[in-house]
């Protein structure tokens, strides 16, 4: 049941400076989400990598999802999570058009 919601952070690219160096601004969208544990298995092995996953965000449409790089969760004031890894449909319970957004921490970002 999608009964949460999410902000997903990205960039987008808005002009180029007198150098040719991109310049970009973050753009963030709100989304229904559910949220999920990340299994015990996912995160033992992410630790051999030294990664520490911590939620599981999954979304109904993967057509939500537009390669962000963050999230904030809960949505507005929550903590921001670094999208380590996605999964299209991977279960009966989350549906064949949903992806999930496996997050790590993200260290040093104002909340």
């Amino acid at each position: 049941m999608i009964d949460d919601a999410c902000t997903l952070i990205g960039e987008r690219r808005t002009r180029f400076d007198e150098c040719g160096n991109e310049i970009t601004e973050p753009t963030e969208r709100t989304v229904f989400c559910r949220i999920a544990s990340v299994t015990r298995s996912e995160f033992y092995s992410a630790a051999t990598a030294s990664l520490r996953p911590e939620l599981v965000v999954v979304l109904s449409d993967a057509a939500d999802y537009q390669g962000e790089s963050l999230v904030r969760y809960p949505a507005e004031v929550g903590r921001v999570y670094s999208v380590l890894r996605t999964y299209r449909g991977r279960s009966a319970a989350t549906g064949p058009d949903s992806i999930e957004l496996v997050l790590e921490r993200k260290m040093g970002v104002k909340e």
